[in-house]
């Protein structure tokens, strides 16, 4: 059948399948189980077997083609722009003059209250939700 899909010489296979008594060994009991005869029907079953898969794959193939063109063109918006990142730098560096790289706890509350959207959650309970979560996550 793989054979069928690729279109490697699927014609003689479809005629080796096809070949009927005078020229084939009808099965014998005795002698043997199978015989190497085929059917009056294997051209009508490989021929649509050959034109179903052969539609399935192209619609395959062309979905992933289209799939890969919408993913490459699709407008992405970051949510943190180089802007944002730029401003938390600084407000770092005023909580953390000598730069050693990390704040006390006491200090975190005070970071995240300078903090602007959308590196820093607005609002009464969400944010001091936000605000235990970060610190338990610490």
């Amino acid at each position: 059948l793989f054979q069928l899909i690729s279109g490697d010489d699927w014609d003689d296979l479809m005629d080796d399948c096809s070949v009927l008594v005078p020229e084939c060994t009808p099965s014998v009991p005795e002698i043997a189980f199978f015989g190497d005869c085929g059917s009056f029907y294997a051209p009508a079953y490989f021929v649509s077997f050959k034109v179903m898969l052969t539609f399935v794959f192209l619609n395959l193939f062309l979905a992933v083609i289209v799939e890969n063109f919408s993913f490459a063109y699709e407008i992405v918006v970051p949510l943190i722009t180089f802007e944002d990142l730029e401003g938390y730098k600084k407000i770092w560096l005023k909580h953390d003059p000598n730069r050693v790289g990390v704040l006390p706890l006491s200090k975190l509350r005070l970071l995240l209250d300078e903090i602007g959207p959308p590196l820093c959650l607005d609002g009464g309970l969400v944010r001091r939700t936000f605000y235990l979560n970060v610190r338990y996550e610490l």
